[in-house]
């Protein structure tokens, strides 16, 4: 353990590093390890010989043993270094846990002090955290990846943005799997990239994940795809329900759609807001 003020070199467990070891325990709660009384006890030796020959040293009015002192006092002096070096503050190596990746996250700690010890002690998740999410089957094909993704955590109110990283082919849910609301749990996975790494504050979280496909460029006229009609001339029409219950067909052309509904532009007269139209028919 060098005993200097310079940073400690890599693979060095120096005065910074015994610090940070000092720091970890305090801010615990725990007592600081420390080296065995047999380490102490050198440590206290060296310093003892060191003080007597600084002392014999400055009494000492001959030359020659002094020349002779102040060489042994030379190595006295690093014996103590050395010794002190493997004095103080240690990290036991039954308490450390090597990672050979990083990012690491202690996924849990399924027992507790005075437990028996019948399995894993600790999980750990190695690498960042990963988002991975479900789409409606009817959505296939709106989505691919490189589209824009909004994360948003209803918990917390913590929200991110990224980018889709893959879409998945059509699968069911396993047992206990997240309910997508889909008829038969059947679902399109997707991966989300995020633009800066996940914030801790969405870890194990369902969070709500929002990707626009489409939009328009300002406020459209939108129906229930079901009031979307397709004539065998391949016309597109809806069905105004007029005021006396009489319907009149308005041919239409399409836009953008989403959460059922789809925009929709005249071919020929006006719609205004709040217009009945037939549905299902």
């Amino acid at each position: 353990m060098a005993r200097t003020g310079q940073p400690d070199p890599t693979g060095t467990f120096g005065v910074g590093t015994e610090r940070a070891v000092t720091h970890l325990y305090s801010a615990m709660g725990y007592a600081v390890p420390q080296t065995s009384e047999e380490t102490q006890a050198a440590v206290r030796a060296a310093q003892h010989k060191v003080d007597q020959l600084r002392a014999q040293l400055s009494s000492s009015s001959d030359r020659n043993p002094a020349a002779s002192l102040r060489s042994q006092l030379s190595q006295a002096e690093e014996d103590l270094t050395a010794a002190q070096a493997r004095a103080g503050a240690m990290l036991p190596s039954s308490e450390v846990l090597f990672v050979r990746t990083l990012p690491a996250r202690v996924v849990s700690v399924p027992v507790t002090v005075g437990d028996p010890v019948r399995g894993p002690v600790v999980t750990l998740a190695v690498g960042g955290m990963e988002l991975s999410g479900t789409m409606d089957p009817a959505d296939k094909g709106l989505v691919k990846s490189g589209m824009v993704a909004t994360v948003f955590s209803e918990t917390t109110g913590d929200q991110a943005t990224g980018v889709v990283a893959g879409v998945g082919p059509l699968t069911t849910a396993k047992p206990g799997a997240t309910d997508t609301g889909t008829a038969g749990g059947a679902y399109i996975p997707l991966k989300i990239r995020p633009d800066h790494p996940w914030s801790a504050a969405f870890e194990g979280q369902d969070v709500r994940i929002t990707i626009t496909a489409a939009a328009s460029a300002g406020p459209v006229f939108a129906v229930p795809e079901a009031a979307i009609s397709s004539a065998a001339d391949a016309q597109t029409t809806i069905s105004l329900l007029e005021p006396g219950g009489k319907q009149q067909v308005m041919p239409v052309t399409t836009g953008v759609s989403a959460d059922g509904m789809v925009q929709v532009t005249p071919v020929n007269g006006t719609l205004t807001a709040g217009t009945r139209v037939v549905v299902g028919q």
